[in-house]
C-alpha cells in the first residue's frame, strides 16, 4: 500500500469525499508538481555584481559612486568653517525682536506699556521703529553720597550726612567714608588738665589732677 493511498483513506474516514481525498493525497505526495501563484511577480534587475557592494568594491571598483572630478563638487565636500558670530548678532544696533512676529511696525512712542510710579521714572524713546522704555529710579537732589526717599517730591535724593551739635565748643562730630562703611564719631573738645584740692585728711592737704572744661576764673564761692 502506498503513502498516497494511506492519506486518501485517512481523509475519507474523516468525511472527505473520495475524489477530494485522492486529489489531496496526490498533491501532498508529489512535491515536484508545478506551483501556480496568483499574486504579483517582482523581478530585481540589479546586476549581480552590484547587489551587495562591500567596502573594498566601493573603494576600488565603484569609486565614481560619490565622486565627481570637478572643482565645484570637491569644494562643496570640504568642511565649512563655522562663523564666530551669528548673522543675527552681526549688527549691534539691530533690535533683538526685529524679525519676530507679531509686531506693530507703527507702534507709537506714547503708548503706556510701561508705567512709572513713586520714585520710579520711565522714559520712552523710538529706536529702529520700536518703542524702547528705559526704567530707572527717579533722581532728585544730588549733593552727597547717601540716598534718602523724599515723599514731597517722589524722588530719591543723594545728600551728605552732617552733625548738628549745639555745644560745638565742647563736642565735635566727624563723618568718615570708608570702603566698608560710613563711620560717625564724636570727640570731646577743649578739655583742660586741672589740679584741684580735696578735703584735708588728718591735717594733710589732699590734691587730685582731673580733666574738665573750665570757664571764667577761680572763685572762693560757688
Amino acid at each position: 500500500m502506498t503513502k498516497a493511498s494511506n492519506i486518501a483513506r485517512t481523509l475519507a474516514t474523516g468525511g472527505v469525499s473520495a475524489a477530494a481525498a485522492q486529489e489531496a493525497s496526490n498533491i501532498l505526495t508529489n512535491p515536484s508538481q508545478a506551483t501556480i501563484s496568483q499574486g504579483p511577480v517582482q523581478v530585481d534587475y540589479t546586476p549581480a555584481a552590484m547587489r551587495l557592494i562591500t567596502a573594498q568594491d566601493r573603494k576600488y571598483r565603484f569609486g565614481n559612486l560619490d565622486w565627481e572630478d570637478n572643482a565645484a563638487y570637491r569644494s562643496s565636500k570640504r568642511p565649512q568653517k563655522v562663523p564666530e558670530v551669528e548673522a543675527r548678532l552681526a549688527d549691534p544696533t539691530a533690535h533683538p525682536l526685529a524679525n519676530s512676529q507679531p509686531i506693530t511696525v507703527a507702534q507709537p512712542t506714547n503708548d503706556d506699556q510701561v508705567l512709572g510710579d513713586t520714585y520710579i521714572e520711565v522714559r520712552t524713546q523710538r529706536r529702529n521703529t520700536f518703542a524702547v522704555h528705559t526704567v530707572r529710579l527717579k533722581p532728585g537732589i544730588n549733593t552727597g553720597t547717601h540716598a534718602r526717599f523724599n515723599p514731597s517730591t517722589g524722588s530719591i535724593d543723594s545728600v551728605p550726612i552732617r552733625w548738628n551739635i549745639g555745644q560745638a565748643r565742647f563736642l565735635r562730630g566727624l563723618v568718615t567714608e570708608t570702603p566698608d562703611a560710613t563711620e560717625l564719631s564724636i570727640s570731646l573738645e577743649n578739655l583742660r588738665r586741672v589740679r584741684v584740692r580735696l578735703p584735708d585728711s588728718n591735717g594733710v592737704a589732699q590734691y587730685q589732677t582731673i580733666l574738665c572744661w573750665t570757664e571764667g576764673s577761680p572763685s572762693a564761692t560757688p
